[in-house]
């Protein structure tokens, strides 16, 4: 399996920072809000590193709806407002594929930190853009990344995620 944005024609990043309102610089995290792509831990990572970086941004685009579990959008939401995290956390929602490859393209690295995956095709379209890939440390993770520089953390660890989002950042 593999990916191919031959056809795409990127937006610049600055473009995509106005048309979003987004920093320039950024973690892109390009997963539908199901409960297994783990969000959370993600979140958590950033709240811990939010004081000592208050610039560190996260966006995620994605389809905010899981019938496994109708809330947890909102619950995502919730966290995101009670911890002042809406700078820091941009959620974009579903977006003109276009555009959802133009932030992946101008981001500093993927994130990808699901619990449990199929073959992942934001891994496959962030390795054919030659980002620099942080994922959850499960089997499908090590089998796509095994050729590539990249880091991996245990999914439910937002410390040792906070160590590498920071070790990156900086």
């Amino acid at each position: 399996f593999a990916v191919s944005n031959t056809d795409v024609h990127f937006l610049p990043k600055e473009m995509v920072s106005k048309k979003y309102k987004i920093s320039e610089r950024y973690f892109a995290l390009p997963n539908q809000l199901w409960i297994h792509k783990n969000h959370t831990t993600v979140f958590k990572a950033v709240k811990k590193l939010k004081d000592k970086y208050p610039d560190i941004q996260i966006v995620c685009t994605g389809k905010e709806y899981d019938h496994r579990d109708t809330e947890y959008p909102s619950k995502l939401k919730k966290f995101i407002a009670e911890n002042n995290l809406e700078q820091n956390i941009r959620m974009l929602g579903f977006i003109d594929r276009t555009d959802q490859l133009s932030i992946l393209k101008n981001s500093i690295a993927l994130i990808q930190p699901s619990l449990f995956e199929g073959w992942n095709t934001s891994i496959e379209e962030a390795k054919s853009m030659d980002k620099f890939i942080i994922a959850s440390d499960i089997d499908v993770h090590r089998e796509q990344l095994k050729d590539m520089e990249s880091d991996l953390f245990k999914a439910d660890d937002e410390n040792a995620l906070g160590r590498i989002l920071e070790k990156i950042w900086t």
